[in-house]
């Protein structure tokens, strides 16, 4: 389940912070992702937007649109069907730690044949 925007950080530990946009609604929504040994949690430049985290354990499939050796873009779904679509600048490294946490059997190549 994609918690209700908090103020308060996800993770104790990052792993992995970088840049990037949320996609959600019309817009896109520039911040930050952090990583870490709980889950995702996007940090918004606007605090007053709060931030927006899944845990490890809610993940139920990771889409991930790869291009040419390039991860364009990711989208979360939960177990409660919610989605949020990642967009970062290290997005490799968002797939491998996304996929060391989840396992790499709950990732889908979107554009993958077949």
């Amino acid at each position: 389940m994609i918690a209700p925007r908090t103020s308060r950080a996800l993770n104790a530990q990052t792993e992995l912070t970088t840049r990037g946009n949320l996609l959600q609604g019309p817009l896109p929504r520039p911040g930050t992702w952090e990583l870490g040994e709980t889950g995702i949690d996007f940090v918004p430049e606007d605090p007053a937007r709060g931030r927006t985290q899944v845990r490890w354990e809610d993940v139920d499939e990771v889409r991930c649109d790869i291009v040419r050796e390039h991860v364009r873009s990711l989208t979360v779904e939960t177990v409660t069907g919610e989605r949020a679509v990642m967009i970062a600048a290290d997005s490799l490294g968002v797939l491998r730690t996304i996929a060391a946490h989840v396992g790499r059997d709950r990732l889908v190549d979107v554009n993958a044949a077949g």
